[in-house]
């Protein structure tokens, strides 16, 4: 992790293109060790596995970009449109926040690698209102954002916990077909609303607390994650904009732009949904699956041929795809090509609600808030 900080560090700088190489060199193995290598044998620790997974693999990836960058990685000022001149800064402290601040900026927020990738910021909405102070931030993500979604969260996990149908389609014991089909179609709702809750929810705590008690961070450092999707038009706006773009670089990196160089727009199509479905199957990997998890990776790289499919209706019509019957077909092409994952979703939210709070705890009477309303 010293070695990963010290690369931040030397990105910025100007001719330190060698020393960068040689530092990635040493690094990227390590990291590539955390991710297939570290294990945890206790099955209550699953989490950890996929967290220590995900992280050594995305840690690899930045520091094999940093090391082959050919010049100095640039920042964006505020209310500018080109990079900030690099330079050495003048306190030791400025040196190491900033160092922090580009190891945790997966999106590319206020650098420019961020505005190179075309990066779509959510647009704002009553959970997610545009602030203009730090104050402001702070009260709409301790009054509305971080209690909305924990409650949303919390009902989810209820759901899974009380359901015997769910409970037993983790142990095994259930087909998936068995389950009525609005069991199945509630998976697509819990994808929808319930994905979005969590991940919102970790990135509002981390959020508060880094601009509270972090200096070099600043609230417009932290734009909304989500933007509602469900309230997506068409799969372009679905994936492009309302769902979190945490890992667009990435995937941009290890798949789009190396396909894009031999195949064009549709190489990079293609490739950055394939990236896609490498890591999330790589996740669940981590999370214990016995096989290749294949569905999982067919239902994030199809999405290319369905955003390839708007495109085409747009070059035959003159039309874009929007309105209601863009709506209607998001949550319909979700749900024809997300049937095969939906057992995984399942599966993966019961075992991680049942083993995070534990069978005998809910035996013994422990209700999470939202049992109160179930």
């Amino acid at each position: 992790l010293c070695l990963f900080l010290f690369l931040c560090y030397l990105v910025e700088r100007p001719n330190t293109r060698n020393l960068r190489l040689a530092v990635s060199l040493i690094a990227t193995p390590c990291f590539l060790l955390l991710a297939f290598a570290v294990r945890w044998a206790a099955k209550g620790r699953l989490l950890i596995n996929v967290v220590t997974t995900m992280s050594g693999l995305l840690l690899a990836v930045r520091c094999m970009e940093f090391g082959l960058l050919k010049r100095p990685l640039g920042r964006l000022p505020q209310g500018h449109s080109s990079p900030r001149k690099t330079g050495l800064r003048h306190s030791v402290m400025q040196v190491v926040w900033g160092s922090v601040d580009l190891s945790i900026n997966l999106r590319g927020i206020g650098y420019e690698f961020g505005q190179g990738a075309g990066l779509k910021l959510p647009p704002s909405s009553m959970a997610s209102p545009v602030v203009r102070t730090q104050k402001q931030f702070l009260t709409s993500k301790l009054r509305f954002s971080i209690p909305v979604n924990y409650l949303i969260s919390d009902f989810i996990s209820t759901y899974c916990i009380r359901d015997p149908s769910i409970r037993a389609l983790a142990s095994g014991s259930l087909r998936l077909g068995d389950l009525p089909i609005s069991k199945r179609a509630s998976a697509l709702g819990a994808f929808i609303f319930g994905v979005p809750a969590f991940l919102s929810l970790l990135y509002d705590l981390i959020a508060v607390f880094a601009v509270t008690f972090v200096p070099a961070q600043t609230y417009d450092q932290w734009p909304p994650l989500f933007g509602a999707p469900w309230l997506s038009e068409s799969l372009h706006e679905f994936w492009a904009t309302r769902w979190h773009q945490v890992l667009r670089h990435t995937f941009l990196l290890t798949g789009g732009y190396p396909l894009s160089r031999l195949f064009g727009r549709s190489g990079l199509l293609i490739g950055a949904f394939a990236s896609s479905g490498l890591f999330h199957s790589i996740m669940l990997l981590a999370d214990g699956a016995v096989a290749f998890p294949w569905s999982t990776f067919h239902f994030f790289a199809i999405q290319a041929l369905a955003i390839a499919l708007e495109e085409w209706f747009r070059i035959f019509t003159g039309r874009r795809v929007g309105g209601f019957p863009g709506r209607v077909w998001v949550f319909g092409w979700l749900w024809l090509v997300g049937r095969g994952v939906c057992k995984l979703l399942w599966t993966s939210l019961a075992e991680f609600c049942v083993l995070s709070l534990g069978p005998s705890k809910v035996k013994r009477g422990f209700k999470p808030v939202s049992m109160t309303f179930v």
